[in-house]
């Protein structure tokens, strides 16, 4: 089952400057995400992974697992990839599905 919380609506369309689709040789930019990390053993293979091909991605975390995989998340940090929050465990995404929020 997919999820897809409600999100605010914005007055304004967004700034597609903010997210470039070509890079400065005028080639293609693939953004690359991965959530609910980290985790010592695949969070280590993406990122040796990623290093082989030279790139960087953005790893949406989980609080629950930052907490008990600390060291992963530095060496996330430290290779120079992105880090956002995704939620502490994924309790407020169930609360909402029951809710009918998601479909």
């Amino acid at each position: 089952m997919t999820c897809a919380l409600p999100t605010i609506p914005s007055s304004k369309p967004p700034d597609r400057a903010a997210l470039p689709s070509l890079d400065a040789q005028g080639r293609p930019i693939l953004y690359l995400t991965f959530d609910d990390g980290p985790h010592p053993r695949y969070t280590m293979l993406i990122l040796n992974l990623l290093d082989q091909h030279d790139a960087r991605a953005t790893f949406f975390v989980l609080g629950l697992r930052v907490v008990e995989y600390p060291a992963v998340l530095r060496e996330v940090a430290s290779r120079g990839h992105a880090i956002g929050v995704h939620t502490w465990d994924h309790r407020v995404t169930a609360r909402h599905e029951r809710r009918g929020v998601c479909g």
